[in-house]
């Protein structure tokens, strides 16, 4: 909890120093208009509307491929999918381990080990050792 604590009274003391963001207006201007001959045709238009299409039929064809289990995908996909298919699931494996790993360490930091209570007899011994090494001192003196 102190930790906690601690994190954000620090990110909140840095973001007082930070300067404050602008919010401009985007006014277009004579310079960023297109000019007659760079007006896209209509050959140059129907290219970017099929690789449009192209990448949305993609994106969704990854969206199932993404939720197949590994023997799904070993029988199902091959090539450049199986590949993609592959590195994805390695690579959201390593982030998973390298995430427990942290989270195994900001534990160890968070449990806090209990100090059993000493027992009335025990201060009572403490105090007269503190004494008697008063006394000794007092003695070499």
């Amino acid at each position: 909890m102190r930790i906690v604590i601690a994190t954000l009274i620090l990110s909140l003391g840095a973001n007082a120093f930070a300067p404050m963001a602008l919010s401009r207006s985007y006014r277009p201007t004579s310079q960023f208009a297109k000019k007659g001959d760079e007006v896209a045709s209509a050959a140059e238009a129907t290219l970017i509307a099929e690789k449009k299409q192209q990448m949305a039929t993609d994106a969704e064809r990854w969206r199932s491929i993404k939720l197949m289990t590994a023997e799904e995908a070993e029988t199902s996909l091959e090539g450049e999918w199986l590949e993609a298919y592959k590195s994805f699931h390695a690579q959201v494996k390593e982030d998973l381990d390298r995430m427990s790993e942290i989270a195994k360490m900001f534990a160890k930091q968070i449990e806090v080990k209990q100090i059993q209570p000493k027992s009335k007899g025990q201060r009572k011994r403490d105090a007269w050792a503190r004494k008697q090494a008063r006394m000794g001192i007092m003695a070499k003196q």
